[in-house]
């Protein structure tokens, strides 16, 4: 048998270690009319591999990729560097993608109650698919829709890009213009509340979630008022009541809006003796206001014929 052994004068050979990896980037809008595709500019240190990942199932190994979303989101993007010797690093960032943000239309009145739907979008479509509310659609760019005075129409369209990126957005039609609803981000502020407080399964805060689905619910009714106080001043021309789940009696039924620029001093902007035809109904409501306010409160004073009071929503709109 033969051996081989290193002596300790033996010559013995040492590997350098190679510099840590560093994952760094950035994301940049690729052009100003295509708001789903991105580029990627990878300005790592150190780095023999590399592999991306998008947050929609898609990857790249390149250096400094380009990619295209389908669809509107926020995706989580990844990026994975290493060296020869098996030290990574990463590095992530988000994208995000908001469907209301990068594609609207305009409605502009005609006669007979005809209004022309016209796109209004930074971003380059090329097909659109509208859907009204009677469930009839157009393909066209600008189509004409017919919404009657003192109406309002739900309208929905799907804008899709040459590169097959789609965004759907939902609007309500007036014969005045598309309505936009601002309670959103809003607060609320109310005379007296649920027994088991604002964030109660019937509590305050039920008024303004934006679903029909619940309800805001009072005991011992002898009036009430809320308060929203919107994220910016906003010209309301147009709100929504929608009736609770059950027992009609409880529903409100005279009451009034005002509006107000410091939440102090009020102007009446609205009042109204109206009942509900059926259970999580909602009616929309225009007002002739031109002024801008922050404050908006809604004060009933009777409801239908009840000690208790129950609302489902109570939604504020612009109309653009």
């Amino acid at each position: 048998m033969l051996a081989a052994s290193c002596g300790k004068d033996d010559p013995v050979e040492i590997v350098p270690e190679e510099p840590k990896p560093l994952a760094r980037f950035s994301i940049e809008q690729s052009a100003p009319d295509d708001a789903f595709t991105f580029d990627f500019k990878n300005a790592s240190e150190n780095v023999k591999n590399i592999r991306w990942t998008f947050g929609d199932d898609s990857i790249s190994t390149e250096m400094t990729p380009k990619h295209t979303y389908l669809n509107p989101g926020t995706y989580t993007v990844l990026l994975t560097v290493g060296n020869d010797q098996g030290y990574i690093a990463r590095q992530e960032l988000e994208v995000k993608i908001d469907a209301d943000k990068l594609l609207n239309f305009t409605a502009t009145p005609e006669s007979n109650g005809n209004v022309k739907l016209n796109l209004s979008s930074q971003t380059a479509f090329s097909t659109f698919l509208w859907t009204f509310e009677n469930n009839s659609t157009s393909t066209e760019s600008s189509p004409v829709t017919n919404v009657p005075s003192g109406s309002i129409r739900k309208v929905m369209l799907k804008a899709t890009t040459a590169k097959g990126s789609s965004a759907t957005i939902n609007r309500l039609v007036t014969d005045f213009g598309v309505a936009q609803d601002v309670t959103i981000g809003a607060s609320l502020l109310v005379s007296k509340d649920n027994n088991s407080g604002a964030t109660s399964g019937e509590g305050s805060l039920k008024l303004i979630d934006n679903s029909i689905d619940s309800k805001f619910l009072v005991s011992s009714f002898t009036g009430l008022w809320a308060v929203q106080t919107l994220t910016l001043p906003q010209v309301v021309k147009l709100y929504s009541i929608t009736s609770g789940n059950d027992a009609s009696e409880r529903d409100p039924k005279e009451w009034t809006l005002e509006g107000s620029e410091d939440g102090v001093s009020w102007e009446l902007l609205d009042t109204r003796n109206e009942t509900f035809g059926s259970r999580k109904q909602t009616r929309i409501f225009a007002i002739s206001n031109n002024k801008s306010f922050r404050y908006y409160r809604w004060t009933i004073t009777k409801n239908v014929n009840s000690s208790l009071m129950q609302v489902g929503e109570w939604r504020l709109m612009s109309v653009n």
